[in-house]
């Protein structure tokens, strides 16, 4: 799938840690790019978290401390999908409803 989401986080291990687990099962087969401003005990559980799902989802993970859309506009050049979807870390998206999004919004770039 063509999108990227996008995750900010602070201090909240346990909601990543169900939120890749939601991904894992939906099959999602998009990018999911994490940002943590986490104290270092949340922050070792968020990467042990994603590591523990590198196997099964594309995921990048990004330690760095600021405001969500601050971080998006320093880190751009990890979105290397062509759509991009900002989600809270305790935002549960469909990947069907996703999946048409995307497709609708496809079909309407090209009857320009």
């Amino acid at each position: 799938m063509e999108v990227t989401i996008f995750i900010p986080t602070l201090n909240r291990s346990n909601y990543i840690l169900r939120i890749l687990e939601y991904y894992k099962k939906s099959s999602f087969t998009g990018q999911i790019l994490i940002f943590d401003s986490s104290i270092e005990r949340e922050k070792q559980l968020n990467k042990k978290y994603v590591k523990r799902y590198l196997n099964n989802l594309n995921i990048d993970y990004i330690w760095d401390v600021g405001w969500s859309f601050e971080l998006f506009k320093k880190y751009k050049e990890y979105f290397k999908k062509k759509n991009c979807i900002f989600s809270g870390d305790d935002d549960y998206i469909s990947t069907e409803g996703l999946k048409k999004a995307i497709n609708f919004l496809d079909k309407k770039k090209t009857k320009k």
